[in-house]
C-alpha cells in the first residue's frame, strides 16, 4: 500500500460515487485518485455496506501522469465525466509538477489566452 505523505504534495482529488443497485449487501462504492506532487497517481476504493461499517481500502499507486498534463486539464477532464473535483490551490509554484504548468499559463495568459484566475496559488 502506498502513503499519500511519501510522494509529495497532494495537487488534485477527484472522487466519484456509485450505487450498487445489483448487489444487496453492497450500498455503494466510493472510488477516489489523488495526483501527487511527483506525479504519481493514487487510487483508493471504499465499499459501503448495508447495516455495517464502510470498508476502506488503503492508497494504491495506479500511474504516473503524463508529460505535459496541468491539475486544471485533469480536473477539467474529471469535471466532464461527473466526478466531483477538489484542486488544491494552496501549494507553492516550487513544486516541480507545477513548474511546467505555471509556465504554459504564464505564457497563455501573456498571449492573452487564459485569465489569470485559473491558477490562483
Amino acid at each position: 500500500m502506498a502513503v499519500l505523505k511519501k510522494h509529495g504534495a497532494e495537487l488534485l482529488r477527484v472522487r466519484r460515487e456509485k450505487s450498487m443497485d445489483d448487489d444487496p449487501d453492497i450500498a455503494g462504492r466510493v472510488y477516489e485518485r489523488a495526483y501527487m506532487s511527483d506525479g504519481t497517481v493514487l487510487e483508493k476504493t471504499t465499499t459501503q455496506w448495508h447495516g455495517r461499517s464502510p470498508t476502506r481500502g488503503g492508497w494504491k499507486i495506479r500511474g504516473k501522469v503524463k508529460a505535459g498534463k496541468s491539475p486544471a486539464d485533469i480536473a477539467a477532464y474529471y469535471k466532464g465525466k461527473g466526478w466531483v473535483v477538489e484542486l488544491m490551490t494552496h501549494l507553492s509554484p516550487s513544486r516541480p509538477i507545477m513548474q511546467d504548468a505555471l509556465a504554459q499559463q504564464r505564457e497563455r495568459f501573456n498571449a492573452g489566452e487564459s485569465d489569470q484566475t485559473q491558477f490562483a496559488l
